[in-house]
């Protein structure tokens, strides 16, 4: 209970801090905006200024050369005078009309000059305001380095939290481990009751010899009781199994309260009252335990009392019984009981109702970890397979490439909802399983329905399209839920993680260790390896192997992001992801330009392709 309300007070405080940081967060947002509006302001006003000045500068240079061609034209003019006198009066027109157009351009210099007087005014201006901008732009830094402040405190808030919810996990750990002891316990006291079970089996042949002619009635009534404990048996897995079913039920309520904030409390609520009936049950099955066990014992000592009795009184060996009554009647020998199928049965609701009891409370009253806001935050959940949540968002698909690249550009903004990922591709072991059980055909290269000895965590290859699809509908029946192939936009937002918009994984610089692109020596040399073998490739949210290894299929069709039509020979063709250990071969470095295998690399193939480079992973949606 106090557990119950520490938690309860945690998770209350947990939601004021996130309010708090969700408001600090929006507000540095908000800032960050007025920041980049207010820088966007200043370099306008800059290159207004710039303008002017260069207007300014064109005008001088005009003004400059008018003035140098007057001078000039008057050098020429004296010249001329002191060289031809006799030309003076016949030119002296033209003189005039020349000097007509100097003082023409003289006014049209001072002119200009009025208007770089105006404009140099307006640059005054435009750097007064940019320098009550600049003021503005240092506030809201100031702002924002306070934000951040703000957002390390919480920062180690959130540390101190963690470490809370480890402390309570470690708890849980050794409850568990209390837990595994007292059914050890449990067992060794199981297999003395036995043992005097077996003991008293002895006794009972022992004295069969002295009974046969009850032998038939008491036959019957072991027969009874074995059908009553069979019936009992049946009523209490029946029980367990309901209680199974609403552990299972109260263990996904609790996955769905991490998902679903908004209901949170309501759900948390419904856990801790599940977890407490569960105690109860869990209880009250002690206590039946302890009952039985304690009339084990009373069995015991009476049978051994018997015994006794039958050991010291050798006449009883001639008596016979009477019509109408036992032969444990006459000896004073209690019937026989149904001792051992109740304790047997008793102990499956033990082992059964009492971890899964455990795992609840423990779900219900554990600290919830503090989760980054938007539509990103979202943790990775437990799922029936071993897959990793990812969340919804936007992001850009493809790139825009220098050189022209038909599959990759141009860049386009998407929109993905929220799914669930495989960790890595699908293994050998996994789809030997669906083999083996739906009788369907292997891939090429199998033996007896088995993959090569020593590949069973390969990835699985060599299927194509529809096999991969028929492998997603007996997953889905086997574990209750929808798995598909992954659209190709799903697959290239968990592989750039999200709206960061990766180059790789694993960020945005190359990593040699990251990936198994192979080495380029050929087959002999290249082949798969085991899935998550490259551990430090995983992407944001834990999946491993979306570069290298095996190209992946999508459900995608083939197509051209800027909607330029598929030629007819292509279409029916599919999208294919990630590379292989085939991707360092010179001729596919060649047609990237490099070794490094970017994550918006695509390829088109056929539905009914089957390669030893091709394989497949699993999604299903988060809803």
């Amino acid at each position: 209970e106090e557990a119950r309300q520490r938690a309860e007070t945690e998770a209350q405080q947990r939601a004021k801090e996130e309010v708090a940081r969700k408001a600090a967060e929006e507000k540095a947002d908000r800032l960050a905006l007025e920041l980049e509006e207010a820088r966007a302001r200043a370099e306008k006003a800059r290159e207004r200024v710039e303008e002017v000045a260069s207007k300014r500068a064109e005008q001088e240079a005009v003004l400059r050369r008018a003035e140098a061609e007057a001078a000039q034209k008057r050098v020429e003019e004296e010249q001329a005078s002191k060289l031809v006198q006799e030309e003076v009066q016949q030119k002296a027109e033209e003189v005039a009309r020349k000097l007509a157009e100097v003082d023409a351009a003289r006014k049209l210099a001072e002119e200009e000059a009025r208007k770089l007087a105006i404009e140099e005014a307006n640059r005054l201006q435009a750097q007064e305001e940019a320098n009550r901008l600049a003021g503005e732009v240092e506030a809201a830094q100031r702002e924002v380095e306070e934000a951040h402040g703000r957002a390390q405190k919480e920062a180690e808030q959130r540390t101190k939290e963690t470490a809370a919810r480890r402390a309570a996990e470690e708890k849980a750990e050794r409850l568990t481990r209390e837990v595994e002891e007292a059914r050890k316990r449990i067992e060794e006291q199981a297999q003395k009751h036995a043992e005097e079970e077996a003991e008293r089996q002895h006794a009972d042949q022992e004295a069969r010899q002295r009974r046969a002619e009850a032998e038939a009635q008491r036959a019957a009534q072991e027969e009874k009781a074995r059908k009553l404990a069979e019936e009992e048996g049946n009523r209490f897995a029946h029980e367990v199994e309901e209680a199974q079913r609403r552990a299972e039920a109260a263990g996904q309520r609790a996955e769905e309260l991490t998902r679903m904030r908004a209901e949170d409390e309501a759900a948390r609520r419904r856990a801790e009252e599940e977890a407490l009936r569960l105690a109860r049950e869990v209880e009250d099955a002690r206590r039946r335990i302890e009952e039985v066990r304690a009339r084990a014992e009373q069995e015991a000592l009476a049978a051994a009392q018997a015994q006794a009795a039958i050991s010291s009184q050798p006449s009883l060996r001639n008596t016979f019984p009477t019509p109408g009554s036992t032969f444990s009647e006459v000896i004073g020998v209690p019937p026989p009981r149904r001792t051992l199928p109740l304790i047997l049965t008793l102990l499956a609701v033990i082992f059964v109702v009492l971890p899964i009891g455990g795992y609840v409370i423990y779900r219900a009253t554990r600290p919830i970890p503090p989760q980054p806001s938007g539509p990103e935050s979202l943790k990775p959940k437990p799922v029936l397979s071993d897959m990793v949540q990812i969340p919804g968002g936007t992001f850009m698909m493809g790139r825009n490439l220098s050189k022209k690249d038909d599959l990759q550009s141009p860049a386009h903004s998407l929109a993905v909802q929220p799914f669930f990922m495989d960790r890595t591709e699908v293994t050998n072991a996994e789809y030997a399983d669906f083999v083996q059980q739906t009788g369907y055909s292997p891939p090429e290269g199998w033996s007896a329905k088995k993959p090569p000895a020593g590949r069973e965590n390969w990835p699985i290859t060599n299927v194509s399209l529809d096999d991969a699809e028929k492998f997603a509908v007996w997953r889905s029946a086997r574990d209750g839920v929808r798995y598909r192939l992954p659209k190709e936009e799903e697959w290239e937002y968990a592989a750039r993680g999200g709206s960061e918009n990766r180059l790789y994984p694993w960020g945005n610089d190359w990593c040699d260790d990251c990936a198994n692109l192979g080495t380029g020596k050929g087959e002999n040399v290249d082949h798969a390896e085991p899935v998550g073998s490259h551990p430090q490739g995983a992407n944001r949210w834990g999946a491993l192997d979306l570069i290298g290894n095996v190209w992946e299929w999508t459900s995608s069709p083939a197509s051209f992001y800027d909607g330029t039509p598929v030629p007819e020979d292509q279409r029916g063709l599919f999208v294919a992801r990630g590379g292989s250990h085939q991707s360092l071969y010179p001729q596919e470095v060649s047609k990237r330009g490099g070794k490094e295998f970017p994550a918006t690399s695509r390829k088109w193939v056929s539905r009914d392709t089957k390669s030893h480079t091709l394989g497949f992973r699993l999604v299903r949606d988060a809803s």
